[in-house]
């Protein structure tokens, strides 16, 4: 905490350069500058706290920027690239944060007049997107009061939604009976509250000496999946493609077998139009794409990934998600956007509970239940990351995807 040997002030300045001329794009760099007094080891904040503001102050629909750790007396963050500037934005406010303090004052970083003044006009569809919701036997338990708001506030902010995507971890520990209680759940929100949709994950598998086959069938009936008998399915709903992709044995990793591949080759290409998103599930994400995922981070869980890679690879209309890794969305690399060797790829963080870097040294998870409402229009998408807990959108997760 800030011992009073020196104040910890806002920063001297704070400049907003755009490197996209597109209306909208937030694509640019925020440069900061700060100059503290004397002693030395006090002197920098240890980060800077940015948010989205207007003339009146922080958008207090959203969250802070991820992050800014602090590089000196000038530090220099690049913002996402495809990221959009909330409507009505035109400026940033930073403030310098030290452990447990922080600034009364901000620098402001005013935008290119006009950046946040656009309208996408009407989407073609909604839907949102979460997974690892851990649904336990006890509906007193977090995680299944974190999947109740979910539903409710679906119910308030999209009534027209295609549906609320579950990319794996249904259960938390693949019990019949935490099925049951997630369909209670679904029931218990009522009309309105939308159709949900079920992709499995390791934890539907269980972690005993229970058959594959057993796991799967109690998956399928549990989450009223009566269209397949297998892990991999699709469906067709308001026009729009989803493809459900799973695991074929018990493992920690998804292991997809050459039928299934050969079948994703063939269902992206049903139909196709690369001008128009297919939606691809699969609860475990390939290493080095997203948060989560990247080898250090321990979390990815693709056995045939090369295999997968060049299925995807050939459909660059589609978006892939990947669960698994819990990671926050308020995280470097959250999103991937579409390459010549992948499609793009969203982490979809979670709806039990969170996780970050620093989770892998105590090993202990984060309150919070992560998702994402995706809109569709004639020639984009737009992800607006959704932090539930706090009822605001998260401002590093605010994404176009145009085509």
């Amino acid at each position: 905490m800030d011992t009073g040997m020196t104040a910890l002030h806002a920063p001297v300045s704070a400049e907003y350069r755009r490197t996209m001329d597109k209306t909208g794009y937030a694509d640019g760099t925020l440069t900061i500058r700060y100059t503290g007094e004397l002693p030395t080891e006090y002197r920098f904040p240890t980060e800077y706290r940015a948010y989205w503001a207007d003339k009146n102050g922080i958008l207090e629909d959203y969250t802070a920027f991820a992050p800014i750790l602090c590089s000196g007396e000038e530090t220099v963050y690049t913002l996402v690239s495809d990221t959009l500037i909330p409507i009505g934005a035109d400026r940033i406010l930073v403030y310098a944060v030290r452990e447990d303090a922080v600034s009364a004052d901000a620098a402001c970083a005013m935008l290119p007049e006009g950046a946040g003044d656009y309208d996408l006009g009407k989407p073609l569809y909604e839907m949102q997107v979460q997974s690892d919701i851990h649904i336990t036997l006890d509906q007193n338990h977090p995680h299944n009061r974190h999947f109740a708001m979910v539903l409710e506030e679906i119910k308030k902010l999209s009534p027209n939604s295609l549906g609320l995507f579950i990319n794996g971890d249904t259960g938390d520990t693949a019990d019949p009976g935490q099925y049951e209680n997630c369909q209670e759940l679904i029931r218990n929100a009522g009309e309105g509250a939308p159709k949900v949709y079920f992709a499995i994950g390791n934890h539907d598998l269980g972690f005993d000496e229970t058959a594959y086959e057993i796991r799967l069938a109690n998956f399928l009936k549990g989450t009223r999946n009566t269209w397949t008998d297998k892990a991999y399915f699709d469906l067709w709903i308001g026009g729009v493609h989803f493809i459900f992709l799973g695991g074929e044995k018990r493992s920690g990793h998804a292991w997809l077998s050459e039928t299934q591949l050969a079948w994703l080759d063939e269902k992206l290409a049903e139909n196709r139009d690369v001008h128009r998103a297919k939606y691809v599930f699969l609860h475990q994400g390939m290493i080095d794409t997203v948060a989560g995922c990247f080898a250090y981070q321990k979390w990815h869980g693709v056995t045939q990934t090369e295999e997968l890679a060049a299925v995807l690879g050939k459909y660059p209309e589609a978006i892939l998600f990947s669960g698994h890794s819990h990671w926050v969305l308020n995280s470097p690399h959250t999103m991937r956007l579409r390459d010549d060797r992948l499609c793009t790829i969203f982490n979809t963080s979670s709806g039990g509970y969170t996780w970050d870097d620093a989770c892998n040294e105590t090993n202990k998870g984060l309150v919070g239940c992560e998702g994402y409402y995706f809109y569709g229009y004639g020639d984009k998408v737009v992800a607006r990351g959704r932090d539930f807990l706090a009822g605001k959108w998260i401002a590093s997760a605010q994404f176009v995807v145009e085509y």
